[in-house]
């Protein structure tokens, strides 16, 4: 599996989690090496990840190749800030997702993309090995419309299928023993009563008044406001807001499923963070969230029930606060059925392993270059 499991981002570091549950679920014993630019073990990284120059001559071994989630397919260096392969061999950010790609076609490995987003910034230089690369991938999922769209754009005759972000699928990781983990950690902060979740993001700082109204109001009804990060690769900072209201930082970070549980025991969520909205609608928690841009990543929350938009610093719009838990909406679950027939067809690629050669077009390519 490669994509960039080496920052701590929330969803980048679920991506892994979700796709080992699911693939458990429908293979038994599975075990997913990761691959992204850095190296690191446990305990001080969630899970081993090894460096991406290194799995070419490692192919071989693998019974698929899984790439991403998240906004992975692109040509832009902007992943995050400071963010750049340790080998000079390694191409940014092409060594995350193309060059696997077309390493794996070669090696006759099947190929999954997990459900990615797709930004037009491939130059033109790489158009051929774009197109090479869609050509050949045997399972071709992509999260939103625009994806879809840029992939047909660059492989003609391709036919992406657009799934729901994989981290809608978390209710059913989170368990009693993550739950009790979650409790743990909040009772360390005294916190041992209803709470609202902030995330103390620099996005949010747009819209400072009206998250401190939220946090006013919950704090009004007797809830705890937990400031926890879900992007300290982005800058993430408890107490970067500057609230009127009392909050409690969540420090050091805790593991990913920990985050998400503890984000979906709460009362309400405030947060500009795709992944940590995804969880609060995928639970049934009431979300605030800055409103997306036309065209966003993020533009599909707003369409979900339970999503409130947090007016910028400026407006006369007044926060109308909810803190009624319910159960995920028919969106939601519609998404959790569409994610189920995804990892069927992500497992069934497993056992095409030695079957394949070569793909026609990935070997054209190679065998015409000087």
């Amino acid at each position: 599996m490669v994509g960039t499991f080496d920052v701590e981002n929330l969803g980048d570091l679920l991506f892994p989690v979700v796709a080992h549950h699911e693939l458990t679920a429908r293979l038994g014993d599975v075990e997913i090496e990761l691959f992204s630019y850095r190296a690191f073990d446990p305990p001080l990284w969630p899970f081993k990840v090894r460096p991406v120059h290194t799995l070419a001559e490692r192919l071989g071994e693998f019974d698929l190749l899984l790439v991403g989630g998240g906004h992975i397919v692109r040509g832009d260096a902007g992943v995050a800030p400071g963010y750049e392969p340790t080998s000079v061999a390694t191409s940014h950010p092409y060594g995350l997702w193309l060059a696997p790609t077309l390493f794996a076609l070669f090696a006759g490995v099947p190929v999954a993309w997990n459900a990615v987003g797709a930004i037009d910034s491939v130059a033109p230089s790489h158009e051929a090995l774009f197109a090479a690369a869609l050509d050949g991938i045997d399972y071709l999922a992509v999260r939103d419309l625009p994806s879809a769209q840029l992939v047909r754009a660059h492989g003609p005759g391709t036919s992406p299928v657009v799934v729901p972000d994989t981290v809608f699928g978390i209710g059913g990781l989170i368990d009693d023993a993550t739950r009790d983990e979650a409790r743990r950690v909040l009772d360390a902060l005294g916190v041992d009563g209803d709470y609202v979740v902030l995330q103390p993001s620099a996005i949010l700082e747009a819209n400072s008044h009206a998250v401190d109204a939220v946090a006013a109001a919950s704090s009004a009804r007797g809830c705890a406001v937990v400031e926890l990060a879900c992007g300290p690769c982005h800058l993430d900072r408890p107490g970067r807001l500057e609230l009127s209201t009392p909050t409690v930082a969540v420090e050091p970070w805790p593991s990913p499923l920990v985050v998400a549980a503890i984000i979906a025991g709460a009362d309400a969520v405030v947060a500009s963070s795709l992944h940590a909205g995804i969880i609060a609608t995928a639970t049934g928690v009431p979300l605030f969230r800055p409103r997306a841009s036309p065209g966003s990543k993020h533009e599909s929350l707003d369409l979900l029930p339970g999503v409130t938009a947090l007016p910028e610093n400026g407006s006369d719009a007044e926060v109308a606060t909810s803190f009624a838990r319910s159960a995920p909406s028919s969106q939601v679950t519609g998404h959790v059925v569409a994610l189920g027939h995804h990892w069927d067809e992500v497992a069934r690629l497993t056992t095409g392993r030695g079957t394949r050669g070569p793909r026609a077009a990935v070997a054209e390519l190679l065998e015409g270059l000087p």
